[in-house]
């Protein structure tokens, strides 16, 4: 069969309500950047779009409220709540053992960065208390440089986060654990370079394993928790980094 030209399947995805932001065009397995009518990027293969997906930012819930959904914990069950935090859009996922058991995400409310802050440890502290959780991890977090300038003021806000987070869990209880970003791409298998090109694996490597369309949030958060369970968590107890 021939290969489809690029205006081909531009009008394709067109017709399935969305926009082809990839400039080239392989075969129907590749994964394309595709963005919605609401301006969220995702990837998707043109096989997976003629299946019906959607945009997963679209269909998603924006859970500021702590979601019922979660079964009560088993006995000798350890529940790990893993998170790709910031102070605007926040991904969770969480496990039961090494079992992934639930994935979204959250966005905070407030103009000023300390009002956000206080959002994301209210909602850490609901989290811990109502899904019962016996371990937290998030990302270590780093100095981004875009060409020849570094996004300092960003890293001061979520130095600020993680130290917010890190006080909350320990009067919480609750061990935390901080996770550098190589760290986990390499044990997932993640290679790429580009922020935006290990984004995109993350979200294939989620929907390889898991079978989910997540956001690029969840996918990091699903990544983040994939790799404390299987390799810190032993015949249901964690033991020390």
């Amino acid at each position: 069969m021939a290969r489809l030209k690029l205006e081909k399947v531009k009008e394709e995805i067109s017709t399935a309500g969305f926009t082809l932001v990839s400039e080239d065009y392989k075969n129907l397995e590749t994964p394309l950047k595709i963005k919605c009518k609401e301006g969220h990027i995702f990837f998707n293969s043109l096989k997976e779009i003629r299946s019906g997906v959607t945009c997963s930012d679209c269909e998603k819930i924006e859970n500021k409220e702590i979601t019922n959904k979660l079964n009560k914990k088993d006995k000798g069950v350890i529940r790990t709540l893993a998170i790709d935090q910031s102070t605007h859009k926040n991904g969770f996922a969480i496990f039961d053992n090494k079992k992934l058991i639930y994935s979204s995400f959250f966005s905070t409310n407030g103009d000023e960065a300390i009002e956000r802050i206080s959002h994301v440890k209210k909602w850490l502290i609901e989290s811990i208390e109502k899904w019962n959780l016996d371990i937290v991890a998030i990302e270590d977090i780093q100095l981004q440089v875009y060409g020849n300038r570094s996004q300092v003021s960003t890293y001061k806000v979520l130095a600020h986060l993680q130290g917010v987070l890190l006080e909350t869990a320990f009067i919480q209880k609750t061990p935390m654990h901080v996770i550098h970003v190589k760290t986990w791409r390499s044990y997932i298998g993640i290679t790429s370079k580009k922020r935006e090109d290990a984004k995109r694996e993350a979200r294939i490597k989620v929907k390889n394993r898991y079978g989910l369309n997540v956001t690029d949030d969840e996918a990091e958060a699903v990544c983040i928790g994939r790799y404390v369970v299987e390799k810190y968590l032993q015949n249901n107890q964690m033991f020390n980094f």
